[in-house]
């Protein structure tokens, strides 16, 4: 297993940018890749703009920590184990949102990185 370590800068503050990503049914408004998106209990379906669907569980919400964690349960992307979590940190008067993903065969973990490294720009936007 393959682990992705991304943490992004954030200008807002770490309430406010908290309140923007923990709520999952919004990772519409967070994540670019993401077109659209529903819940239902702890289930979340993502549709993204080439109409692909992605079924992911929510793991947990957890304020405070200001951490959100998911995993994806069945995509297009034949990934044997793809977890994640997003989490809002406040450190030395810096907010970040580290976002680090689980991800199995290793030999997928280049391209999701490519994927998540294309969505920081949005994710910046969204969170500041």
């Amino acid at each position: 297993m393959t682990t992705i370590y991304r943490d992004i800068p954030l200008t807002l503050n770490a309430s406010d940018a908290w309140q923007r990503l923990r709520d999952p049914s919004m990772i519409d408004k967070v994540v670019p890749v993401v077109a659209s998106s529903t819940v239902d209990g702890d289930r979340r379906v993502c549709t993204t703009a080439d109409g692909s669907e992605i079924r992911e569980v929510i793991l947990g919400v957890d304020d405070e920590h200001r951490r959100i964690s998911y995993a994806v349960l069945q995509s297009p992307w034949g990934f044997e184990f793809h977890a994640s979590s997003m989490q809002v940190v406040e450190q030395d008067g810096e907010v970040r949102m580290r976002w680090i993903t689980d991800v199995k065969p290793d030999t997928l973990a280049e391209q999701l990185a490519e994927v998540i490294d294309a969505q920081v720009a949005g994710v910046q936007g969204a969170l500041s």
